[in-house]
């Protein structure tokens, strides 16, 4: 059995506290005896990452191990949680990426805990210049439950955000085939 204890200030009131951790569980968190100049927080999460430090989830020579890299300098920044996000792209582009993403989640335990899954912002974006931001023209499309299917099998089940305009027709249905997740599902409609 290991135990650590690690002592910093709580953010939210500033007094002293000691957090003891056996085999990397919180076991306890009880006042500290002497100040210190760290401070304890939660970890943060970051809801949208392309990328960072020149590592480009985007990039056409996305690897497992620039991912694990990823999640490891994020890591050290105190983020315990991000979701990668892809933006709008060929569909072939875009299941390459995401085979990626859950190839690097299969190899490493860090990328496993750190990304519960994949935003997948766009393609079903405005094609209107403005809104459609620097998403590329060229591959932004109606939103199509087939294509979201062929997502969800390359990423072994991983996307869990998708980014869509309402202005599509059948906008609607395909947010409903699109939102399985359990904690999304509303009682009222049978979910």
């Amino acid at each position: 059995m290991s135990r650590q204890s690690i002592q910093g200030r709580d953010v939210a009131s500033g007094e002293s506290l000691e957090v003891v951790v056996e085999d990397g569980i919180v076991q306890a968190i009880v006042p500290a005896l002497t100040g210190e100049e760290w401070w304890l927080s939660p970890g943060f999460i970051d809801l949208q990452v392309n990328g960072y430090c020149g590592r480009d989830l985007n990039a056409e020579s996305l690897t497992p191990e620039m991912v694990i890299a990823l999640a490891r300098q994020l890591a050290a920044l105190g983020v315990t949680t991000f979701l990668p996000t892809l933006i709008t792209a060929a569909e072939e582009r875009l299941v390459a990426a995401l085979r990626v993403i859950a190839a690097a989640r299969r190899i490493s335990a860090l990328a496993e805990h750190m990304i519960p899954f994949v935003h997948v912002e766009g393609p079903h974006i405005s094609p209107t210049d403005g809104p459609r931001g620097a998403h590329p023209q060229a591959h932004v499309r109606p939103p199509d439950s087939d294509e979201f299917e062929r997502w969800h099998a390359a990423s072994d089940g991983l996307v869990g955000q998708v980014t869509v305009s309402p202005h599509w027709d059948g906008a609607l249905d395909y947010i409903r085939c699109v939102r399985p997740t359990p904690w999304l599902m509303d009682p009222a409609d049978g979910g």
